[in-house]
């Protein structure tokens, strides 16, 4: 467990790789379409261009004209992100092929979160979230539906219909208890820590575990009340002492409140029970600061 800062994140999430770059190898659709979603691994304008035209090449030799389709909305909406001129007209095109997707096939998750996406960047929200419902109608079970749900009413500045949604009242998933752990983790990503307290408590409820323990720590952290996070972990790293991790977060939170004597007591700990050389390194260190503030 880390103790780290989260920003709010739009539900378009665009993965940078390195990749070598040239031609592209003519051989079947399906390794052409795999080629076109590799340069979209490194979203440029010629890269995304090169991309469109392989896409574009392949729906008349592709079947049930999915994928490729779905490579021209993934291209668009790419495009839409980094362009700064933020062209809707692209858009639209986007949403031609994905209304195609979705016609032939009404059960296409992907399909309906990238309508999302799309509808979201056109301004036009309340359709955005009624496709996302209606995705919810038809993959009732999907947990990445729900979280999207979440993550658009919140985008939408819509929190109280978020926080009501959040209960999951009347969700159909298997792994309820699982959900409302992904649910706290997109509220705190939000940062709206409070909220994701309730999803992690309400899943602690349900089946305790330590993804449990340790969101509803990481809530208390994100507040800066370190008071209530020590309070979580103090019982957390007792039973799970494995997680060392979370041994560490509690020296640290140990020395945010003053309490030194607890902290060197911590970090003793860490250095006796941790095998990284690093931990130890970083154990030591903090055990020699804290000596020396004992004896000034």
């Amino acid at each position: 467990m880390r103790i780290i800062a989260h920003t709010i994140i739009l539900m378009a999430t665009i993965m940078i790789s390195l990749i070598c770059m040239g031609g592209v190898v003519e051989s079947s659709t399906k390794e052409n379409i795999q080629a076109g979603l590799k340069l979209l691994e490194q979203p440029s304008p010629n890269n995304i261009a090169q991309a469109l035209s392989i896409f574009q090449k392949a729906i008349p030799s592709d079947p049930n004209q999915e994928e490729a389709r779905m490579g021209i909305v993934y291209a668009r909406i790419l495009e839409y992100i980094i362009s700064p001129e933020k062209d809707q007209k692209r858009l639209h095109d986007g949403l031609r092929h994905v209304d195609s997707v979705l016609k032939r096939n009404p059960k296409h998750e992907d399909a309906y979160y990238k309508k999302s996406q799309i509808l979201f960047f056109l301004g036009k929200y309340e359709d955005g979230l009624r496709n996302m419902k209606e995705a919810l109608k038809q993959l009732p079970e999907s947990e990445t539906l729900h979280e999207a749900i979440l993550v658009y009413l919140i985008n939408t500045g819509r929190i109280e219909e978020a926080i009501q949604f959040s209960h999951l009242s009347d969700s159909e998933v298997k792994d309820v208890a699982g959900l409302h752990i992904r649910l706290g983790n997109a509220w705190l990503l939000a940062g709206l820590p409070k909220q994701a307290r309730g999803n992690f408590l309400r899943s602690n409820t349900i089946l305790e575990s330590p993804q449990a323990w340790e969101g509803i720590t990481r809530s208390f952290i994100a507040e800066g009340n370190f008071t209530g996070a020590i309070e979580w972990l103090i019982p957390y790293t007792e039973a799970f002492p494995e997680d060392l991790n979370a041994l560490e977060n509690l020296a640290i939170l140990y020395e945010k409140t003053g309490e030194n004597m607890k902290a060197r007591l911590t970090w003793m700990k860490l250095r006796v029970k941790s095998d990284n050389q690093e931990k130890k390194r970083l154990a030591v260190e903090h055990i020699d600061s804290l000596s020396q503030k004992k004896g000034q």
